[in-house]
């Protein structure tokens, strides 16, 4: 204990947890956006919407095995896939990071 400083009662104490629980459970919303092949920052709709919103966004990028196009993502196209999305990761940690989980 603080010299100066009084112990709490038991109800001040049980009071403060419940006020900080309180101010854990409160809702946060959040903003999940499924990207596929629109790796654009400056000009995507769906995440310009995600961020004007306010909420925490979760950009996601699942890339499709089971993708029906007819020519598949191999060799080349894989490698700059990957320096794709590894840039856009980078720009938009540089720009958003205060909403960006």
């Amino acid at each position: 204990m603080i010299p100066g400083q009084q112990e709490l009662t038991k109800a001040q104490k049980r009071n403060q947890r419940r006020k900080e629980q309180r101010n854990a459970n409160k809702k946060q919303e959040v903003a999940i956006v499924w990207l596929r092949e629109d790796l654009r920052l400056r000009d995507n709709p769906a995440l310009y919407h995600a961020f004007k919103s306010g909420a925490t966004v979760i950009p996601v990028y699942i890339k499709d095995a089971s993708d029906p196009n007819p020519w598949p993502t191999r060799g080349a196209a894989l490698y700059w896939k990957y320096h794709s999305l590894k840039a856009f990761a980078s720009d938009l940690k540089a720009e958003c990071s205060s909403q960006l989980t």
